[in-house]
């Protein structure tokens, strides 16, 4: 469900994300990645497939963006609890992004 009693007191961190292309299940990679970029909060494994397509797709051109919540941390602990929570968190930011975006430079 969309309701998890024990997320809604959670602070909402708005780290920088760092994504590969290849899937990292390694702790030891995962801890060399941190110490490269100390400022990142997060290590993901889809965006830059979908930048690669968006930037085939116009040839370079055109922007591209990108906003995921992180559910999991990837351990042995991992799984689908919060999935359907952060992909409606996600799209809520989006769309208040985009709107904030479009209300400061109207067309």
């Amino acid at each position: 469900g969309l309701f998890h009693s024990e997320l809604n007191q959670r602070e909402i961190l708005t780290p920088p994300m760092v994504s590969g292309s290849q899937v990292v299940s390694d702790k030891d990679v995962a801890n060399s990645i941190a110490l490269q970029s100390r400022k990142v909060g997060a290590l993901d494994m889809e965006v830059a497939s979908v930048f690669a397509a968006a930037h085939d797709f116009f040839n370079g051109g055109g922007i591209f963006f990108a906003a995921k919540t992180v559910v999991d941390l990837a351990d042995e602990d991992k799984d689908d609890r919060y999935h359907e929570y952060g992909c409606v968190l996600s799209a809520r930011f989006i769309v208040k992004a985009l709107s904030a975006l479009l209300d400061q430079n109207p067309q």
